[in-house]
């Protein structure tokens, strides 16, 4: 069971491939709980002002931050070009694989800084992946991941993209550090699912609307002076 938050998608996204995407992970049928957190905004960034992971999908793995590149694709004088998610061109140097990174070590610090390094939240699994899903991407270079790379070749299938990216992230944590990243259990995240998007709803205090009623009253009054005379 997949449960998207928030379950429809706003209107200022202009990227077809994102609106099919976020459909296409809204209607896949999963044997376990999974949620997706859609254009979640980051405020510490790591590298940046103010961040935003197009996809953050939550699971009994772990933390999967997905990046989305819909239309063309393309890198000329060390500068990466795609169209973004509002319908405009975008240019940067940082590439597609660098940006998933970036709001990766992002999340895991907000975590770490909110939990401690010990908590289940900072010691799950954290994984990237990067969506192609308009173009065939079949540049091998050194700043290229094949393996967490998903492109009109390979399809984008929402089980595919979880188990081969989460599968990639734990070997090479593995094979670089000696261990791997924890599970979470469906409380945790529902949990964490909250903390990163949560409803809520703040009201103004019934002293200060008593006072701004009162000043409006004021107001009408002088004005119904102001008519009378």
């Amino acid at each position: 069971m997949v449960q998207m938050i928030p379950d429809i998608i706003s209107k200022e996204i202009k990227s077809t491939a994102e609106k099919n995407l976020f459909t296409q992970f809204r209607n896949t049928e999963i044997g376990e709980k999974v949620i997706i957190l859609h254009s979640l905004g980051v405020a510490e960034h790591v590298n940046n002002v103010f961040g935003e992971i197009d996809f953050v999908i939550i699971c009994k793995e772990g933390f999967l931050c997905v990046e989305v590149k819909g239309g063309a694709v393309e890198r000329s004088s060390g500068q990466w070009s795609f169209t973004n998610r509002y319908g405009k061109r975008d240019t940067k140097t940082e590439g597609p694989f660098a940006q998933a990174q970036g709001n990766m070590q992002s999340l895991r610090t907000y975590m770490v800084k909110r939990f401690g390094e010990n908590h289940p939240y900072s010691k799950a699994q954290y994984a990237t992946c990067v969506l192609m899903p308009d173009c065939v991407f079949d540049y091998d270079g050194f700043d290229i991941i094949r393996s967490v790379l998903f492109d009109r070749s390979t399809g984008c299938d929402l089980s595919k993209i979880m188990k081969q990216s989460f599968a990639y992230w734990r070997n090479d944590l593995k094979r670089q550090h000696g261990f791997e990243g924890g599970y979470l259990s469906d409380n945790e995240i529902e949990q964490v699912a909250n903390l990163l998007r949560g409803d809520f709803r703040f009201v103004p205090c019934l002293k200060d609307v008593v006072r701004d009623t009162y000043q409006e009253l004021l107001a009408l009054t002088d004005q119904q002076y102001d008519i009378l005379e």
